[in-house]
């Protein structure tokens, strides 16, 4: 009897060891496959942004609108805060708003990809990434870097002009030297009480998309 009953253990146990290979697969949190990580704050998504597997895909989704410009006494974000992006970031608006809000900057950019790549896309009706400059600088949004890509499926990237005098040569998206695809969506610029370019000289104005170098491509979109 008790032979019976050790050999019925042993094979359930070898039954148990081969359902990985019987089609049952356990997926990382935020995988392709698996449900996306949900952030609900600045902190949650620099820390998702940023601390990713180089070579990894992380797909991200927006829970709640966040809004920095009630940090740090409504200053904003500190002069030196930016996001840098070091692996393949799958980022889902969720029909919510992200407000990355500076009235003091040291770096002209809020977001840099500096390896891997950053896909945008919104799964609900007005999701948008919002870049507030409230400095006496430029401040791009989106900064592309080399070998890195930027990719706009839908939803909305603006960013907002919002101090009287502002400082010209703004942009939404500047690549500098990577690959940006626009396949959908919206990029705008607005401007300070909707006040025209400081100057009719092209190399002075603001910008919804900014290219030096590397490879641009718009198949649809605004």
């Amino acid at each position: 009897m008790r032979k019976r009953i050790t050999s019925l253990l042993l094979t359930l146990v070898m039954l148990l060891s081969l359902v990985p290979a019987m089609g049952v697969t356990a997926f990382a949190e935020g995988s392709s496959g698996a449900a996306p990580i949900v952030v609900n704050t600045y902190a949650e998504l620099k820390q998702w942004m940023e601390n990713g597997d180089r070579w990894g895909n992380y797909y991200l989704k927006i829970g709640q609108d966040i809004d920095t410009s009630t940090e740090n006494s409504n200053m904003g974000l500190g002069p030196d805060e930016i996001i840098r992006v070091h692996s393949n970031i799958h980022l889902d608006l969720n029909g919510k708003k992200v407000t990355l809000f500076k009235r003091i900057t040291d770096t002209p950019y809020l977001i840099q990809t500096v390896t891997g790549s950053l896909s945008i896309k919104d799964s609900g009706n007005s999701g948008e990434f919002i870049g507030v400059n409230q400095t006496s600088s430029a401040l791009n949004l989106f900064m592309i870097g080399s070998s890195t890509t930027f990719t706009l499926e839908s939803g909305k990237v603006s960013l907002k002009i919002n101090k009287e005098g502002y400082p010209a040569k703004n942009a939404a998206i500047v690549n500098s030297s990577g690959n940006v695809a626009i396949n959908g969506g919206e990029i705008n610029v607005t401007h300070y009480r909707n006040r025209r370019e400081v100057s009719s000289d092209i190399e002075s104005g603001n910008y919804a998309l900014l290219v030096y170098s590397g490879k641009t491509s718009i198949t649809a979109g605004t």
